[in-house]
C-alpha cells in the first residue's frame, strides 16, 4: 500500500481497478465508499500521479460510487490524458507508417500497446512516450528515418556510436503543442549483464501483429511481455509504480489462458529473471487476487534463483545507485576484459565536445581539468551513499 493512502482508500481503489476482470469487486467498492474515514482528496491527489486516474474514472463513472465532485475530477483527468495521447498517437501512426515505408520492423512496446490492448480504449492509459523496439542493426536507419519527421536525440553521446554499443535506448523527441517523445530500443534492459543473456530474437519470434492508432504493428506475446514488464518494474522501477503494476495485474487476469506458463517459466529461468516474475507473480496473487492457476504460481514461486542473478538484482534494485556504482556493475556485467576495458575507457574518458557540454565548460583548455573533476564527483557520491548505508536507523 502506498505511505500517501490509508487502508480504507487503497482498498476502495484496488477493488475499483480489479473489476475490470472481476466485476464483483464494485460490491466490495460501493461497501467501502461508505466508510466515512475514506479520503476522497488524498485519492484524487495519488491517481494522477501515479497514472490510474483515468481508469479509475472508467470504472467508477455513472454508478454513484464516489461524491460527485470527486467523479468531475476524474473526468478531468480522463479528458486531459486523452487530449495528451491523441498527439501520441497520431506519432505513432506517422512513425509506423514511415518505417513500414522503409522496411524497417518494430515492436511496439508498453503503453502504446496496451492501452488499446489490454483496455481497449488509449485514452485510458497515459502515455509519456512511445517505447519502440528495433533488432540493432536497423537502429541507426530508424533513427534516421524518425529524424526526416522532425525529431531529434535528447542525449549526447560521450562517444559516437557509445550507446549503440552498451545502453539499450536512443530518446528522440519532436517538438509542438504536446511534444512526442520516441523511445528506441534495441535491448529490452538497459543492463549490460542482462543484454549479454536475453535472447532478443525470441520476442521477435514470438510477436504477434495487433492493429493500433489505425495501423497494423507488432506487439509482445503474452508471455514475452509478462517477462518483460516484470523486469522493467522491479529491475527499473524497484517494483514500485502502480501503473506498471496494474498494467501486469490486467494483462494476466485477461490473457492468463493464452499463456503458454511453461514456457514463460523456462524463459525466466534461462534468462536469469526468476526473481522479477516471482515478486510480481506473488503480489497479483495477494494484494490484487488474479486468478492465476495454483499449480504455475507454486512452480514459479519454487524455481532456484542463482547466485548470479541474486547478485544482479541486488546490484540493480539496491536503494542508492551512484554513478560509480552503476559503472562497477555494469562492467562487471559485461563477458570478459575484451570487453569491460573499451567500456571502461570510453566511460572514464568522454570526448572534449561532451565534457565541454556536459559541464557548460566555455573554453577549452578546461576540458583537461573536467576529467578528474568528473572522478572526484563519482567517488565522492559513492563514499556519501555507503556512509549513509552504514548509518544506524534513527529510532
Amino acid at each position: 500500500m502506498p505511505a500517501q493512502l490509508d487502508q480504507p482508500t487503497w482498498d476502495f481503489l484496488v477493488q475499483c481497478l480489479r473489476s475490470r476482470w472481476e466485476p464483483a469487486a464494485l460490491d466490495a467498492a460501493r461497501s467501502e465508499a461508505t466508510r466515512p474515514e475514506l479520503d476522497w482528496p488524498g485519492l484524487l491527489e495519488h491517481v494522477g500521479p501515479v497514472g490510474v486516474g483515468p481508469l479509475l474514472y472508467d470504472a467508477v463513472r455513472g454508478r454513484d460510487l464516489v461524491p460527485a465532485p470527486v467523479e468531475e475530477a476524474l473526468l478531468w483527468i480522463y479528458q486531459q490524458t486523452a487530449i495528451q495521447n491523441a498527439y501520441v498517437g497520431m506519432g505513432l501512426a506517422e512513425a509506423l507508417d514511415s518505417l513500414a515505408a522503409a522496411g524497417l520492423p518494430v515492436i511496439v512496446l508498453k503503453g502504446a500497446a496496451l492501452g488499446e490492448e489490454l483496455y481497449g480504449n488509449a485514452a485510458l492509459r497515459p502515455m509519456t512516450d512511445v517505447d519502440l523496439l528495433f533488432r540493432a542493426d536497423d537502429v541507426l536507419a530508424a533513427v534516421a528515418q524518425l529524424e526526416a519527421l522532425g525529431y531529434g536525440r535528447v542525449h549526447d553521446e560521450p562517444h559516437p556510436g557509445l550507446t549503440l554499443a552498451y545502453e539499450n535506448e536512443i530518446t528522440l523527441r519532436r517538438p509542438g503543442v504536446v511534444p512526442v517523445t520516441l523511445e528506441i530500443h534495441w535491448y529490452l534492459l538497459d543492463a549490460p549483464y542482462y543484454q549479454e543473456r536475453l535472447a532478443t530474437d525470441w520476442f521477435w519470434q514470438t510477436a504477434r501483429e495487433l492493429t493500433l492508432a489505425g495501423r497494423p504493428a507488432q506487439v509482445l506475446s503474452p508471455e514475452a511481455n509478462l517477462l518483460y514488464l516484470s523486469a522493467h518494474l522491479v529491475l527499473h522501477h524497484k517494483g514500485v509504480g502502480l501503473r506498471w503494476f496494474y498494467d501486469i495485474a490486467t494483462l494476466v487476469a485477461l490473457s492468463g489462458a493464452l499463456i503458454d506458463w511453461d514456457m514463460l517459466l523456462e524463459k525466466a529461468g534461462a534468462f536469469h529473471l526468476v526473481t522479477p516474475v516471482q515478486r510480481v507473480l506473488a503480489e497479483l496473487a495477494g494484494e490484487w487476487a488474479v486468478p492465476i492457476p495454483e499449480a504455475q504460481l507454486a512452480e514459479a514461486l519454487a524455481l532456484p534463483v542463482s547466485p548470479v542473478e541474486q547478485r544482479v538484482v541486488s546490484w540493480l534494485t539496491a536503494p542508492e545507485r551512484p554513478v560509480a556504482q552503476r559503472f562497477w556493475a555494469d562492467l562487471a556485467g559485461l563477458p570478459g576484459w575484451r570487453a569491460r576495458v573499451p567500456f571502461a575507457l570510453a566511460h572514464l574518458f568522454p570526448s572534449r565536445n561532451y565534457m565541454r557540454q556536459r559541464y557548460a565548460l566555455d573554453s577549452d583548455w578546461l576540458v583537461p581539468l573536467a576529467y578528474p573533476y568528473r572522478w572526484v564527483l563519482g567517488l565522492r557520491e559513492l563514499l556519501t551513499s555507503q556512509a549513509q548505508s552504514s548509518k544506524p536507523p534513527s529510532s
